[in-house]
């Protein structure tokens, strides 16, 4: 089994992102607001990032690099897709971690020359 380093660091910031909300208090009960998009948004797409991570780290294909890619850009443009980013503390951490997802697959992704072999 071969594994990278970047599929560890998102898997590591995909549990950051599902935790995040109640790590950074942005959490809240009250439906259709600014913090219950921002709240849905960290957990769905965190735990899709933990899942595709850890797939692409026991089973590494190169699909679930560009799928981490695909929701790295979508944790970028989420905050103004879905109106809460006048939150700064969400906005910011989907932001933040968005770009670092995104770096890290494509970085995955652009090694899969040097490691032609983990890739089918």
């Amino acid at each position: 089994m071969k594994t990278r380093w970047q599929d560890w660091l998102n898997l590591v910031f995909g549990l950051w992102l599902f935790f995040s909300p109640w790590l950074l208090q942005y959490f809240t009960a009250r439906p259709y607001t600014d913090q219950t998009y921002a709240l849905w948004n960290s957990v769905v797409f965190g735990a899709a990032v933990v899942v595709f991570a850890a797939w692409a780290l026991f089973a590494p294909r190169k699909w679930e690099e560009w799928t981490n890619l695909i929701l790295g850009l979508w944790l970028i443009t989420s905050p103004w897709v879905l109106g809460f980013h006048t939150y700064t503390v969400a906005a910011a951490n989907m932001v933040i971690v968005g770009v670092v997802i995104a770096v890290f697959s494509g970085a995955a992704l652009g090694r899969r020359h040097s490691t032609p072999a983990v890739y089918q």
